[in-house]
């Protein structure tokens, strides 16, 4: 092979693995906003459960782990 295709190659391996990366990264960050979705739909249910009992303001702190 000559240089420029040995350049070509390169530089497609890179662009793979650039966007093996990024993939990853949004896989990730994908993850980290259900395991959040998850949480502030725990912390609503708690919340409506609670509504009724009056203690919504405590069990919104509970659930979201905030302090008073």
């Amino acid at each position: 092979m000559n240089e420029q295709q040995d350049i070509v190659i390169a530089l497609r391996r890179l662009a793979q693995i650039h966007d093996a990366y990024f993939y990853d990264a949004a896989a990730d960050e994908i993850q980290r906003l259900r395991a959040e979705n998850d949480r502030m739909r725990k912390a609503l249910e708690a919340i409506k459960s609670a509504e009724s009992k009056g203690q919504a303001k405590r069990i919104a702190i509970q659930a979201t782990g905030e302090s008073e």
